[in-house]
């Protein structure tokens, strides 16, 4: 594709997430164009591609597996819904169209019939370095855009890399524009940290930066308090350890994880060293239900998900019988 560019007289380098994974050996499930071509001519050139956004300058070409986006180079006015540019201008070259992009190691660019990368921010060296850098001002990247500061922490953990000084104090200054986010992109950014090998350290960094609070303050509640003699952390923490426990490819269990003592804090009776948690599974349950329609989950992710958390609290031994079993079955479910 990128030749087929280049034929028509034009400028193509592969782009963004797909260069960092390939530079880093990581798996590369989708690739992504940025062109010299303006909108019309990228449909000249492929007049049956989807103009997924092509105010924008995108367009979606499906006659490949799997499909490309492939946009043209631009430049952008200011973010007044801290969602999209309120204007883009086609015509600018490479360098100016990487510069408006939201990280460092996410604005390279690669020539595949050339063999030569473009790195205009200094993506290489924060990638050998394992930094997370906001492209230029991280105030003004985090306001156009305050998913971004989900997605900082989502590539600090799924990177395991760590986050710059001045990005990492801009998230903090920047935290209340998560208020204006869409619900159902939280979730999405919520689902990608926990496809990480360790989601703790993402969950550790929006506490550290005050972002918690705007994805999932119940989870907050836990922060400080302390268990019993059978816990040797937290609430918090032992929810942390638990997900990164769970199985990495199976998230309705690591959601399970996340969620099956989150009413602790709600259910505390005892004394500081042997708190009670009675029915937090129970209480647990229906805040699971909440949280995942506050966050547009579908109906039957959340009855999963909550049902897990219900029934969390047994515990299996070599004398049960086989009536012990099918009971247990008959009252959790099959699945």
């Amino acid at each position: 594709m990128v030749e087929k560019l280049n034929r028509a007289g034009f400028e193509a380098y592969l782009v963004g997430g797909a260069v960092r994974d390939a530079i880093l050996g990581r798996p590369i499930s989708d690739w992504d164009i940025a062109t010299s071509a303006d909108p019309q001519a990228m449909l000249s050139i492929w007049p049956r591609a989807v103009p997924v956004g092509i105010q924008h300058g995108t367009l979606l070409v499906t006659e490949v597996t799997p499909p490309v986006e492939i946009t043209a180079f631009r430049t952008e006015g200011p973010y007044e819904d801290q969602r999209h540019p309120d204007w883009v201008s086609f015509g600018v070259d490479l360098g100016e169209d990487l510069k408006r992009r939201d990280f460092t190691i996410n604005a390279l660019a690669f020539d595949p019939v050339n063999e030569r990368l473009a790195d205009p921010t200094g993506g290489l060296a924060d990638l050998e370095r394992g930094l997370i850098r906001a492209v230029g001002n991280p105030d003004e990247r985090f306001r156009e855009d305050a998913l971004r500061l989900l997605r900082a922490v989502r590539f600090a953990a799924t990177l395991d890399f760590e986050l710059e000084p001045k990005t990492k104090a801009a998230l903090s200054k920047q935290a209340d524009g998560l208020k204006r986010v869409a619900p159902e992109r939280i979730r999405e950014e919520l689902l990608k940290l926990l496809k990480a090998e360790r989601p703790s350290k993402g969950f550790r960094a929006m506490k550290e930066s005050g972002l918690l609070v705007h994805v999932l303050p119940e989870l907050l509640e836990g922060s400080e308090m302390t268990q019993n003699s059978y816990h040797a952390h937290t609430v918090f923490d032992h929810i942390l350890h638990a997900v990164d426990a769970a199985p990495r490819d199976n998230l309705r269990v690591r959601l399970g994880a996340l969620f099956h003592d989150i009413a602790k804090p709600r259910t505390q009776g005892g004394v500081e060293g042997e708190r009670t948690f009675y029915n937090h599974e129970g209480v647990g349950s229906k805040l699971t239900q909440e949280i995942m329609t506050r966050l547009r989950f579908p109906k039957r992710e959340i009855e999963y998900v909550s049902g897990l958390v219900q029934n969390h609290m047994f515990y299996y031994t070599d004398e049960w019988s086989d009536g012990t079993v099918r009971r247990f079955v008959n009252r959790v479910g099959r699945d």
